[in-house]
Parts: structure tokens; C-alpha cells; sequence
């Protein structure tokens, strides 16, 4: 037996029939406080990793010590070693993280197609070829990334 689902418009709107109106209101919140509930959670994780980052690495700088971080009482070394080294690596990989998940919802949207992704497309096959073209011809680094990016987009294109 199916159980009805809150979170489709046909169930809200068989509900609309059948329950008063303060019950309805409930039935079209329920999604609102669940996704609410799960970006504060999702929120929180991001933070923790952040964290998490800021304490990885080489050196005798830990999480104990960089807890001092938020609280304004680094030393000159780990002050320098949290800010110029972890903070602006885990902000950029925390960035680009988000960045190439956009571009794959991005791609699975327009594309209407939830198995989109850029390998089945032929869009990294395309970067490769354009970026090998670039290589043979022996062209520099920045003519090489263009021709990856144009590579992608022929590929894409097509």
C-alpha cells in the first residue's frame, strides 16, 4: 500500500479537501522545516570540516592549538602557518568543491538527465584532446588551458 506522500502537490492538494485549513498550512511547512533543519545540519558539517582542515598538516600545529584561532591567542608561527598556509587552502578546496558540484547539478539539469555527468557527455574527453593538441604543438600553459576549455566546449557542443 502506498502511504501518501507530503512532499507532492497532488497529496497537498487532496489534503486541501479533506483537512481543515490550519492543517493544511502544516501539510505545505513540512517541507520548509525539514530542509531547514537539513541545511543548518549540512551548515554545521561544513564548518567541522573547515575546522578539520585548519588543523591537518605536517607540522606540530593541531586542533588544540588552532582552537586558539577563534579565540584571538596565536602565536606568530601558527599565526602565520593557520593564515597562510590552511585557511586560504581550505577555503579554495572548500570553494571548488562547491563549484564542480554546481556544474554537475547544473549539467544534469539542463540536461534533463540524472546520469550527466562530464565523462559520459564526452566534455573531459574533449578538455583531453584539446589539451594534448595544445601539448604537441608545444604551446604554453595558458594556451594549453584554453584549448582545454575549448576542447570541452566543441565536445559539449557536439
Amino acid at each position: 500500500m502506498n502511504t501518501p506522500d507530503v512532499y507532492s502537490f497532488t497529496t497537498v492538494a487532496r489534503l486541501q479537501h479533506t483537512l481543515s485549513h490550519s492543517q493544511t498550512e502544516l501539510a505545505y511547512r513540512l517541507p520548509y522545516r525539514s530542509s531547514f533543519a537539513l541545511f543548518a545540519a549540512l551548515t554545521a558539517l561544513c564548518a567541522v570540516a573547515v575546522s578539520f582542515a585548519l588543523a591537518a598538516g605536517s607540522d606540530g600545529v593541531h586542533f588544540d592549538r588552532v582552537s586558539g584561532w577563534l579565540l584571538g591567542t596565536l602565536d606568530a608561527r601558527t599565526h602565520n602557518i593557520v593564515h597562510g598556509l590552511r585557511l586560504p587552502r581550505a577555503l579554495s578546496a572548500f570553494a571548488v568543491g562547491g563549484m564542480l558540484s554546481l556544474a554537475g547539478v547544473l549539467m544534469q539539469v539542463l540536461l534533463r538527465n540524472p546520469l550527466a555527468d562530464p565523462y559520459i557527455l564526452g566534455t573531459s574527453g574533449g578538455a583531453a584532446c584539446g589539451a594534448l593538441t595544445a601539448l604537441s604543438l608545444g604551446l604554453g600553459i595558458a594556451a594549453t588551458n584554453t584549448a582545454a576549455f575549448a576542447g570541452a566546449l566543441l565536445a559539449t557542443l557536439v
